[in-house]
């Protein structure tokens, strides 16, 4: 596959919050940061009753912030005209709201792409949690049902603020994880575990995912929860 072809998924875990303008805020960051993912149409995917997309507004926009702010079981993709890669999906739960980006993969270093992202939200709403993966790995599909409330494997790089950092054990504690530990914007750290998400697993990218996993105490059966 060409590098034009290949897509990177951004996992996004944030905390409650109660305000619906500052969820207003986080779509327009997001959008700024990628203008490719400006949307253009949204799929209600918890209302039954508007089966198909529908045309993206300011006022679905508000109503949009208003349900992340305040109801769970709320599912919504907003679509940009390039169609699936290009889009962002809402999905509220009761102690966090799920934030997955669809985009393709891009020119500069994931870190670099990443940080500004976060750059964009730290004013606003920053993430809890941020998981960067290959968009069409199976080896990683299982992380977009992941979050705060428990995590059963790593992501190529992972991302933990100052809070997730604590749970997990300080800062210390993780920067001696078995892998490039970096600092982020806002204190927390990013776990580079698989710098290239779409590079074929070595051996040792194998091994290093198992050591990572293993010193986070981590695995299918025992998630770590980050709250």
């Amino acid at each position: 596959m060409s590098t034009s072809d290949q897509r990177l998924g951004i996992e996004l875990r944030f905390r409650p919050h109660s305000d619906p303008l500052v969820w207003a805020r986080v779509v327009e960051r997001v959008t700024a940061w990628q203008p490719l993912l400006r949307p253009a149409w949204v799929q209600q995917l918890s209302n039954p009753t508007v089966p198909e997309p529908i045309s993206w507004s300011e006022a679905l926009k508000a109503e949009l912030a208003s349900k992340c702010a305040s109801a769970p079981g709320t599912g919504w993709t907003l679509m940009a005209e390039t169609g699936p890669v290009g889009a962002i999906s809402f999905d509220v739960r009761r102690l966090e709201v799920f934030v997955s980006i669809a985009v393709p993969r891009p020119s500069e270093p994931l870190p670099e792409s990443f940080f500004r992202l976060l750059h964009t939200l730290l004013d606003v709403h920053p993430p809890a949690l941020g998981m960067l993966v290959d968009l069409n790995s199976r080896l990683d599909a299982e992380v977009v049902m992941q979050g705060l409330g428990g995590i059963a494997q790593v992501s190529p790089l992972l991302y933990l603020d100052a809070l997730a950092v604590e749970a997990a054990g300080g800062a210390d504690r993780l920067r001696a994880a078995p892998c490039d530990v970096i600092n982020a914007p806002g204190g927390g750290l990013l776990l580079i575990v698989r710098p290239d998400p779409w590079a074929q697993m070595t051996a040792d990218d194998t091994k290093r995912v198992k050591a990572v996993q293993h010193y986070l105490r981590m695995s299918p059966n025992r998630p770590v929860a980050f709250t």
